[in-house]
């Protein structure tokens, strides 16, 4: 499209219509234009066409902010409302403060110098809010609130290893109010907000996975050896290589349980019955009994208590307390001390697992 070189006038509606030709008296719209003054173009962009008085050139028929020579004396000091229309540019009014662009296609004039100063002004349809710029209201399709409501969900199902979603919708503009008073949109699709493991998954209405096994702990099974063991031999308290190994096993994700095995080396089997205490660094006494052994390497597995204040996150933490044989538990102290001139038998103490238990939930 050529550059136009030459400005016409047409007096149209009240309006001033701007044309642009490259042929001296007529328009591009074929009006002829005798008598008519013209004057020469030296402003004109050639790649939008704004401030070529005349065509809308590749613009799409709207308002626009933009200067007018025949209205504000290009450039002057504020850009004008300019409007394209059936392809060419109308001049609709030299604004006296700013010219504000409000959207595709759409513009408007500022009202005054004091927008936003409280009082609704004439020529102000509104004077401040999301939904008022320059104190022109804002048209209804603008969506003044991009995240008025939010939900999470599980559209995959609930139960371990489900995964969290979450969607929103838009709040609109009313046209009517600066305020964000209009109506909601539709909800966007669904998107993933949260991966969960397998021990987790969604909970409807909450934002973050959710532990699924309350009172899983992990791992299953926690070992400590104890390479030395307590004994006395007259009224002497001595340590000597008595090597004891501790298990604790997880039964079905949740029920914790207890034995000791002889770790020597040969290994020598119980012949008698064990003493075995194991308390929480809290003070929760988990188990205070005598062990069976029945001539083996390793007494047999009993339950310990551990609905003792225990909640999801925690660590298990104990001290336990072994005496060999559980006839001679009541000489032996829980650190391994005699109560009495002397304690018979052999006796063990520690405290801490290695790994440590913890709530399966803990982990993420």
């Amino acid at each position: 499209m050529p550059v136009p070189k030459r400005l016409h006038t047409l007096s149209l509606l009240g309006l001033w219509i701007l044309g642009c030709t490259s042929e001296p008296g007529l328009l591009d719209v074929g009006l002829p234009l005798e008598g008519q003054g013209s004057s020469e173009d030296e402003n004109c962009d050639p790649e939008t066409l704004l401030g070529c008085p005349g065509l809308c050139g590749a613009l799409e028929d709207g308002l626009y902010c933009g200067h007018n020579p025949l209205v504000s004396g290009y450039p002057g000091p504020s850009e004008d409302l300019l409007r394209c229309e059936t392809g060419l540019l109308v001049s609709v009014e030299a604004c006296p403060f700013a010219c504000t662009t409000l959207g595709a296609l759409e513009a408007s004039c500022q009202a005054s110098g004091a927008c936003g100063n409280g009082d609704l002004e004439p020529g102000e349809e509104c004077d401040g809010g999301p939904c008022c710029t320059a104190c022109q209201l804002l048209p209804s399709e603008y969506a003044c609130d991009p995240l008025a409501e939010q939900e999470y969900g599980c559209p995959d199902g609930a139960g371990p290893g489900s995964d969290v979603y979450s969607r929103s919708r838009k709040r609109y503009c009313d046209g009517r109010h600066g305020g964000c008073e209009g109506d909601l949109g539709e909800w966007e699709l669904w998107e993933k907000s949260d991966s969960c493991f397998t021990y987790e998954g969604c909970v409807l209405d909450q934002p973050s996975c959710e532990c699924q096994i309350t009172a899983a702990w992990d791992p299953t099974l926690t070992v400590e050896v104890k390479e030395n063991a307590s004994r006395y031999d007259n009224q002497d308290l001595y340590g000597i290589a008595v090597p004891l190994r501790v298990e604790i096993m997880i039964l079905q994700g949740e029920q914790l349980t207890f034995r000791v095995c002889d770790a020597q080396d040969p290994p020598v089997p119980f012949q008698e019955p064990l003493y075995a205490k194991v308390v929480s660094v809290a003070g929760d006494l988990m188990l205070d009994q005598a062990v069976p052994a029945n001539g083996s390497l390793c007494t047999e597995f009993v339950e310990l208590d551990h609905d003792t204040g225990f909640e999801d996150g925690q660590v298990l933490d104990v001290r336990w307390h072994i005496v060999d044989s559980s006839a001679f538990a009541g000489q032996w102290t829980d650190k391994c001390l005699s109560v009495g001139d002397s304690a018979q038998g052999t006796c063990w103490w520690d405290r801490y697992l290695m790994p440590p238990l913890r709530r399966t939930c803990a982990l993420h």
